[in-house]
């Protein structure tokens, strides 16, 4: 992507200066993102046979090594923004009334607090059980995609349209779910012309 490289964060290096609230807003801006781009790249990649069974369109190891890793890097890149209230780019740093956004996030879900909760902590789970590390568990629960995906369009949205925000977000596309939906697009049509052709 064009002037949207990965954020490298120097949160170890002590010497370096603290970011300034513009370079804060634009980063978890880009964090959410990145985090809808790679569910847009993952949900691209799965179909339903007639069966009903879900699968990987494209079943050569490269395509579904690539699948996983979206996964894995949209439940990352989900948790430095929502998961983890310590991070130095969780939302609560830079929206101007966090609460008020929380309870709106939460409303937009059809969740209460302790679904919320438990989003957090499943999606916590996976990424330090078996992304970060991987530990002893024997069944790895994948998160539920959707309300990741949600609750990644619900704070780039407001953050393109809170004046206390927006002012930061110069030259990023203003609409996420238009994101997703170009991605996803663009992402399906890697994937069709990676499948094997009927009759080859």
């Amino acid at each position: 992507m064009a002037g949207e490289q990965a954020p490298q964060d120097p949160e170890d290096d002590e010497d370096d200066e603290a970011l300034t609230e513009a370079e804060r807003v634009r980063r978890v801006a880009l964090l959410t993102r990145y985090c809808i781009d790679n569910i847009a790249s993952y949900r691209a990649g799965w179909a339903t046979d007639s069966n009903g069974k879900r699968h990987v369109v494209v079943q050569r190891n490269f395509w579904i090594r690539a699948n996983g890793n979206f996964l894995d890097i949209a439940v990352l890149e989900w948790c430095k923004v929502f998961a983890d209230k310590k991070s130095k780019h969780h939302f609560a740093r830079v929206v101007p009334e966090p609460a008020t956004l929380l309870a709106g996030l939460t409303t937009a879900l059809g969740m209460d607090e302790a679904a919320y909760g438990a989003l957090l902590a499943g999606a916590r789970e996976y990424r330090d059980k078996f992304v970060a590390h991987l530990d002893d568990l024997r069944v790895m629960h994948v998160p539920t995609m959707q309300p990741l995906l949600d609750s990644a369009i619900f704070l780039y949205n407001t953050l393109c349209t809170n004046e206390a925000t927006v002012v930061h977000l110069t030259g990023l596309q203003p609409d996420a779910k238009e994101f997703y939906d170009q991605r996803f697009a663009e992402a399906l049509a890697e994937y069709r012309r990676a499948e094997p052709q009927q009759g080859a």
